[in-house]
């Protein structure tokens, strides 16, 4: 009996086509699930997106507030330089 090389070849491959092969190899979600321990990662996932707004927000809010400190000084400066004249006090000491 005589065995032809590349017919021997041909029958070992698999029959099921290489895009088939890989999705069946792919885990299920249910595995994926199981595997992340789902509940616990979306907790934390919301908890660390919560926590970086408030953090940002928080950042936000003190820029914000020197920017009008530092706007407020520069009016009072600037209506120093505008007007020369000293400004009248009462003295009810």
């Amino acid at each position: 009996m005589k065995v032809d090389g590349p017919r021997t070849a041909r029958a070992s491959l698999p029959t099921t086509p290489p895009k088939a092969r890989a999705l069946d190899s792919r885990p299920s979600t249910q595995d994926v699930v199981q595997q992340v321990d789902f509940p616990p990662f979306v907790a934390e996932l919301i908890g660390g997106v919560f926590d970086a707004v408030v953090d940002q927000s928080i950042e936000q809010m003190k820029a914000y507030g020197e920017l009008v400190k530092d706007t407020a000084q520069s009016v009072d400066s600037f209506r120093a330089a505008q007007d020369p004249t000293p400004t009248l006090k009462d003295d009810d000491d």
